[in-house]
């Protein structure tokens, strides 16, 4: 389990879907767990995944591959579920994997809005690490643009 600290605002915690790295701040990380059973709403909106009992608080699972225009599919065991907060709410999403942290500079990032225009809500930037490039999301954006994913 990787638990945050507040403090660190050029760390972030990167992640893999689809064999492609994403970034988000560590600060806005709660924790990470282990694949668990979610609860379906079968009324909820397409984006929603399902709810985890998170210590008897329910925590909504939010399906970011849509955002990244990704196929949906089945959660798997050892996927991983990375549980962020913000100041108003706590939601997850699943990732196929979780590599660990990273710090990175202001220097090892692209801009989204050169890169990305059409995604620039909710991508802050393009990373580097070593050869590897690092896709960074802003995670309370890409949270609040679920409404968008619904239209």
């Amino acid at each position: 389990m990787i638990t945050s600290h507040r403090l660190m605002p050029n760390h972030y915690l990167i992640f893999t879907i689809e064999e492609q790295s994403y970034g988000i701040r560590l600060f806005a990380v709660e924790k990470v767990i282990r694949a668990a059973e979610l609860i379906s709403l079968p009324e909820g909106p397409d984006a929603l995944l399902g709810l985890i009992n998170l210590s008897g608080k329910s925590v909504p699972v939010v399906n970011i591959r849509r955002y990244f225009q990704l196929p949906d599919r089945e959660m798997e065991l050892s996927d991983k579920i990375v549980i962020c907060r913000t100041e108003t709410y706590t939601a997850a999403f699943i990732a196929d994997n979780v590599e660990g942290v990273v710090l990175l500079s202001p220097d090892d990032m692209d801009r989204a809005d050169q890169i990305f225009p059409e995604m620039e809500y909710y991508i802050e930037g393009v990373g580097r690490i070593n050869s590897r490039t690092v896709v960074i999301c802003d995670i309370h954006r890409l949270f609040s643009a679920n409404e968008k994913l619904q239209s």
